[in-house]
């Protein structure tokens, strides 16, 4: 996997139903750039400063999203995914602390609301 994503220009990832963007936190460590809807985990991996972000379900908005990253200074967009990867990528385990915590705050909210 590591020989693959050292070869890529970016990481294009197509999923708004993930809660956590496994792979694009990979690629993201790999100091890729990224290419990714507006919503699911891996929006929650992305910024302008090395990912290119389009509306999920639109075909129209990824391609352009595919050539306006293509189009940047790629070794800018490499060094802020490396830098990114430091502060945003934690481990599965704080991600599922963190998802089982909002899910017990939505539980709460639920209860009082009943």
């Amino acid at each position: 996997m590591a020989k693959t994503l050292a070869s890529a220009d970016a990481m294009l990832h197509g999923s708004s139903a993930e809660t956590y963007g496994l792979v694009v936190a990979e690629a993201l460590c790999s100091g890729l750039p990224l290419i990714v809807p507006d919503i699911g985990g891996a929006a929650d991996l992305a910024a302008p400063e090395y990912a290119a972000i389009y509306p999920a379900g639109s075909r129209a908005a990824c391609q352009r999203a595919i050539l306006d990253l293509l189009g940047r200074d790629r070794e800018a967009a490499r060094s802020a995914a490396l830098k990114a990867a430091a502060s945003k990528v934690g481990t599965m385990d704080d991600h599922f602390d963190a998802l089982f915590s909002f899910y017990e705050t939505l539980r709460g909210q639920r209860k009082r609301a009943l």
